[in-house]
């Protein structure tokens, strides 16, 4: 297998892996819908608005009303309230049914407005700006857990591939003998076994050979081209890969770095 063969197999394997926990994940969250309602504090400090809307006055009094059979910190656990900096304030509530959230939205909203005119009169007015609405499901996110598994994965088999190429070893040399024809057939029924792409071509009369292997394939109806070893980079190899069956990158030794980053080692006599 060539090398980008190998690097994009290890990045589709990480994704599909990716994709599959991601939503195997979705198994063990819990289903929770929610429901939004907003206020406008049309007088006084929303600091003062927003820090009672989050105590403890406000939570008991819904679970009390609602005959909610929990804590306040649970019950404070399923409300998000989000403050931009204006005089709206925004709370979404979430529960396991989608009616029960909008139920307690709604209570919200009553005690709430009730308990800030009980505390500050006219000092400071609330209203329900915006009642309380269904928004629909929002857990298990499966967009999300399935997207951050498919990159999360991908980038783990990048990292796999990366690894493996480093520590790959050079390639065992092949010893071929005859004429520059004769080894170009050879190479071709070892290639129908056992497929390959680039072969770095070492000895001494490295460039000769790469060159006539290279005409030999292309008359025998193959792509191919040959480069000088001082010329193939990783880079290049893996563009000149990505145009024809095979690339001969000429050499004088088998010990040569590109002899890790080919797929074949020809050794000439």
């Amino acid at each position: 297998m060539t090398r980008w063969k190998l690097v994009a197999a290890c990045v589709a394997a990480g994704a599909a892996a990716g994709l599959l926990a991601g939503w195997v994940a979705t198994f063990f969250q819990p289903t929770l819908y929610r429901s939004e309602t907003e206020f406008v504090a049309q007088h006084g400090s929303e600091r003062t608005v927003h820090d009672l809307l989050e105590s403890d006055i406000v939570t008991q009094v819904v679970i009390r009303n609602l005959s909610l059979n929990e804590s306040s910190r649970r019950f404070d656990s399923r409300l998000h309230i989000r403050d931009d900096g204006s005089s709206v304030l925004r709370v979404g509530v979430d529960d396991p049914s989608q009616a029960k959230a909008t139920q307690i939205a709604q209570e919200l909203g009553v005690v709430f407005t009730q308990i800030v005119q009980d505390r500050f009169g006219h000092t400071v007015q609330v209203v329900v700006f915006d009642p309380a609405h269904d928004v629909g499901k929002v857990s298990p996110p499966l967009g999300a857990d399935l997207g951050w598994g498919a990159l999360i994965g991908a980038l783990a088999g990048l990292l796999a591939a990366n690894l493996w190429l480093r520590r790959e070893p050079a390639v065992a040399p092949v010893r071929l003998d005859g004429s520059v024809p004769e080894m170009a057939d050879a190479l071709l029924a070892r290639s129908a076994a056992e497929p390959f792409q680039t072969v770095l071509v070492a000895g001494a009369d490295g460039e000769r050979v790469a060159a006539g292997l290279a005409d030999s394939m292309a008359a025998r109806g193959q792509q191919a081209l040959w480069v000088r070893s001082a010329d193939a980079s990783p880079q290049e190899l893996a563009r000149l890969a990505a145009h024809a069956s095979f690339v001969f990158v000429a050499a004088r030794s088998a010990n040569h770095r590109l002899a890790r980053k080919v797929d074949l080692v020809v050794a000439l006599p």
